[in-house]
């Protein structure tokens, strides 16, 4: 299912409710609840919604969320975002 959608490497935000990654088109973060699989994609800036206009799969991946953010050149502030203690998988919290 992955194959047909952008993936995108993500983080669990400290409270472990959400994921979150940067996005270099808004160059801001999006965050969606839940884990890992499709989006609808939160970026609505011509560049951002034509590339996500089928949305994208998100795959938690915390180092490479770094990877991504130094790929796409994220400001300072975006790249000292650190992995959450917690984890969550499928609909679940832990």
């Amino acid at each position: 299912m992955s194959d047909d959608f952008p993936v995108i490497p993500c983080y669990v935000t400290d409270d472990g409710a959400d994921l979150q990654f940067y996005c270099p088109y808004c160059r801001g973060p999006h965050l969606h609840g839940g884990g890992e699989g499709h989006r609808q994609h939160h970026c609505y800036t011509d560049v951002g919604s034509t590339a996500y206009n089928r949305g994208y799969f998100l795959k938690i991946d915390p180092a490479g969320h770094q990877h991504w953010l130094e790929q796409h050149k994220a400001p300072k502030k975006y790249r000292n975002l650190q992995p959450a203690r917690k984890a969550i998988t499928g609909t679940e919290r832990s």
